[in-house]
């Protein structure tokens, strides 16, 4: 039994694959009829059609070849280029996240120094009004103190003209 391309192939077709196959069979075969004696192998014209299409498909094949050759080359190198710029960027992101951070921390402690500086004016104005708030009762109360003394002297002022006077 015949095989092409590893498939068994019975005598019927054999007889017209016989064009498709470069070497003849192996198996002994009954010779065909006068009409295709001159079929065989490599010589007719169906033959040289078929094998020229199989040659152009394999020069295709090996275009094609070399073109996945060379973009493999081309993806690798744009792969190199893509690491070394992702790199960089890293680096650059690195960079801006340090100067964030430092402009953070700046701001932050000017954002203390202001809160700072505010609380402290607040505490002065606190002790400002609790400072006003004593002078008021001070002032308040020393009136009603005046006025309580006023009162006392005015009640002892013979007494007190008396003590003067002797």
């Amino acid at each position: 039994m015949m095989r092409v391309f590893g498939t068994p192939v019975n005598s019927a077709l054999r007889l017209r694959l016989r064009v498709f196959v470069q070497r003849p069979s192996a198996v002994p075969w009954r010779a065909p009829s006068k009409r295709f004696r001159s079929t065989v192998v490599g010589r007719g014209p169906v033959h040289n059609h078929l094998w020229d299409h199989i040659q152009i498909l394999d020069n295709r094949v090996a275009q094609s070849a070399k073109e996945l050759g060379d973009l493999k080359v081309d993806v690798q190198r744009l792969a190199g280029e893509l690491k070394a710029d992702m790199g960089e960027l890293k680096g650059d992101m690195g960079e801006l996240k340090g100067d964030m951070h430092k402009s953070i921390r700046e701001l932050t402690i000017s954002m203390e120094k202001g809160f700072g500086a505010i609380n402290s004016r607040f505490r002065e104005l606190e002790l400002g009004v609790a400072g006003t708030r004593w002078r008021v009762h001070l002032l308040f109360g020393g009136v009603a103190g005046v006025a309580g003394v006023v009162g006392w002297l005015g009640a002892n002022a013979e007494a007190l003209w008396g003590l003067m006077a002797g």
